[in-house]
């Protein structure tokens, strides 16, 4: 398959490229594109942070509803879990 540039051809050089003018078209039709692309891609991103954040915040709550139900009581304190063990089987400082 040959793939040959007919515009550049026709203005008799023989030359293959493109012209400043096509070049200048195109950066612009880029830039276009990202003006109305990038607001709706920041909002997907933030909407995105607080499904996460959501979530995070909605797992513990059902972990204690989850205890408070097969304990018939709440936690005794609400604390974070201990640190993990070190390489030699030691509590993290």
């Amino acid at each position: 398959m040959c793939l040959t540039l007919t515009s550049t051809l026709r203005r008799g050089t023989g030359a293959l490229g493109f012209s400043l003018l096509e070049m200048m078209a195109v950066v612009n039709l880029i830039l276009l594109l990202a003006v109305f692309a990038l607001p709706g891609f920041h909002s997907v991103m933030v909407h995105s942070h607080e499904v996460v954040l959501r979530e995070e915040l909605f797992t513990p709550r059902r972990q204690i509803d989850r205890f408070t139900h097969d304990y018939e009581r709440g936690p005794a304190e609400l604390t974070p879990s201990p640190p993990p063990l070190s390489p030699r089987g030691e509590r993290g400082a």
